[in-house]
Parts: C-alpha cells; sequence; structure tokens
C-alpha cells in the first residue's frame, strides 16, 4: 500500500519564497499551512496556488506565536490526516523525485522517523541528514523552543530524498528572534544542556558578537555531550577569536577541534588560514585526507 504524505509547514511573512516551495510539492497527498500571523501576501499568494491546484489539497490554520518552534510544530501536525508527516519550510524546495522516493522508502521501513538530505541552494556542497519525516500517530513529536528536534531519530535515510533550504527575507525581520528565544530555553532548563547552549553561542557569533560568542562557546566546550558538536563549538570559538585577532588563543581552540574529530576538513583549512606559509602547506595536506566523517554540519 502506497503510504500517503502530508507536508507540513509553518509560516509567516513568506510571500516571496512561498510559491516556489509550494510548486516543489505538487503531487503530495495535502499541505497543511499553519501561519504564525503574517502581515503580508503570504495568505493571498496560498490562496491564488491553490486555485491553480486544486489537485493538491490546502489544509489552513492560524496559529498565536509563543516564541516555541516545537509547539508549532506539533500545532500543525494536528491538521495532518496523512499516513506519514513531512516537514518543510516556506524557504526550502523538495527536489525532484523526493516524493515518489519517499513514498517508496515509508512504505518499507520500519521505523517511525526518517532523515532527508538537505542542501544548502547557495553552496551545494554544504549538506547534512536531519529527521524531516515521521510516521503519524507513532508518539512522534517535536521537543525545543528553536532547533527543535523530534523525539524520536532512528537515523535511517531516505535514500534519493533531498530539500534545498534558501534563507527567508522575513528572518531579517527580526534578526534577534533566536538568541531571545534560545536564551528563554536556557532559563527554563536550569541546568544548561549541552546542545541548547551551543545554539546560544553561535548566535552571538552569528551576530557579530564575538566577545559573548567566546564566552559562551568557552562554556559549551568545558562541556561533554556530543563529539560532532563538541568539535564544531571548538572551531566557533577559534573563529571567534580570530575576529578579535587573538591569533595564539585561536589556533589553539582550532587544534582543540582537530583533536575531537581529526578529519575536521574546515577546521583543519582554517588552521591553515590562521599560519605561516610553511605550516598552512602541512595543515592543507592534512585536510586533503580529511574524510569529513562525524561532522555536525558538513559546511563544504
Amino acid at each position: 500500500m502506497t503510504p500517503k504524505i502530508s507536508v507540513c509547514l509553518i509560516v509567516k511573512n513568506e510571500e516571496v519564497m512561498i510559491e516556489d516551495c509550494l510548486n516543489s510539492l505538487i503531487g503530495v497527498d495535502q499541505i497543511v499551512i499553519l501561519d504564525t500571523g503574517s502581515t503580508d501576501s503570504t495568505s493571498k499568494c496560498v490562496d491564488r496556488w491553490a486555485e491553480l491546484h486544486p489537485s493538491t489539497p490546502v489544509t489552513r490554520a492560524d496559529y498565536q506565536w509563543a516564541d516555541h518552534f516545537a509547539d508549532a510544530r506539533n500545532a500543525s501536525a494536528e491538521h495532518a490526516v496523512g499516513d506519514w508527516i513531512l516537514v518543510v519550510d516556506a524557504d526550502e524546495t523538495l527536489d525532484p523525485g523526493s516524493l515518489q522516493a519517499l513514498r517508496t522508502v515509508a512504505a518499507a521501513t520500519q521505523e517511525n522517523t526518517l532523515r532527508l538530505t538537505l542542501t544548502n541552494v547557495f553552496d551545494r556542497s554544504q549538506t547534512h541528514p536531519v529527521v524531516r519525516a515521521y510516521r503519524r500517530q507513532s508518539g512522534v513529536e517535536y521537543v525545543g523552543r528553536a532547533h527543535e528536534l523530534p523525539n524520536q531519530d532512528s537515523g535511517e535515510l531516505a535514500v534519493g530524498c533531498g530539500i534545498h533550504y534558501g534563507h527567508s527575507p522575513a528572518h531579517f525581520a527580526d534578526p534577534g528572534r533566536m538568541l531571545r528565544i534560545i536564551g528563554a530555553e536556557l532559563v527554563e532548563q536550569g541546568e544548561w544542556e549541552p546542545r541548547t547552549l551551543y545554539y546560544y553561542a553561535r548566535e552571538f557569533y552569528y551576530l557579530g558578537r564575538y566577545e559573548e560568542s567566546v564566552k559562551w562557546f568557552s562554556e559549551r566546550t568545558s562541556m561533554a555531550g556530543s563529539k560532532p558538536e563538541l568539535a564544531d563549538a571548538w572551531l566557533y570559538r577559534a573563529r571567534s577569536l580570530w575576529a578579535l585577532h587573538r591569533g595564539d588563543e585561536a589556533r589553539a581552540c582550532c587544534a582543540q577541534a582537530v583533536m575531537v574529530n581529526p578529519n575536521f576538513r574546515e577546521a583543519l583549512l582554517f588552521m591553515a588560514d590562521m599560519s605561516w606559509p610553511d605550516n598552512a602547506e602541512v595543515w592543507s595536506q592534512f585536510a586533503a585526507l580529511a574524510t569529513g566523517e562525524g561532522l555536525l554540519f558538513n559546511r563544504g
């Protein structure tokens, strides 16, 4: 039996991106669009698209945003009717052929979750597998205010299924949003959880607030936890220190990233960037040998 697929999106002010996203979803059994408070023409764009594609049912719902992505994801899933739920964002497009491939894999698997390969539309060397499809009525739900994750992950990759992601202009309307949300989650946790702390520190890096980035990545690197995440934290700490013209400390932190994962090509290349020519050549040679295994994110 071919499983039915419901695609769930949460959207806000996505008039620039939404139609490309929807066009990539033609043929799914249902599209759920949960609007968290759009003030632009997103709703009209969806109406127009739905009129042009009546064979792909669209379910609309409104949601009062509460700075909690997992709650929004779970609220969207309440409107799904398919056997499987596929999670897509408005600034993403489903790769051609992925729908049929997903149906094939979903029909054969005994697992409740499937990973899809995400690829950066601006740099195709940046890829990472993420759980984006799960069996409805299997107890799977999202957790976390930000960088939310399903509470189950079998690790199974849906071969042939991919999503290209971009960067919605709507994100720039509230540049401090993620910092605010993750900060609230840290307060709620009481004891800092390493993953939350990693993403909190990363927001300071993205905002160019390097002193604070160093401070919080220092906290993260003092903890155990996921090795891929720990290596990435050491690299971000090194990049922040380099931006502050603290080269010796930056190189020491970058070396720690390589100690955690000697196949971390990005860290090896950054060490080359920070080194004198003779040393840089050696680091570049090491980078050429790195396999890229065990990374949190493959950024090329």
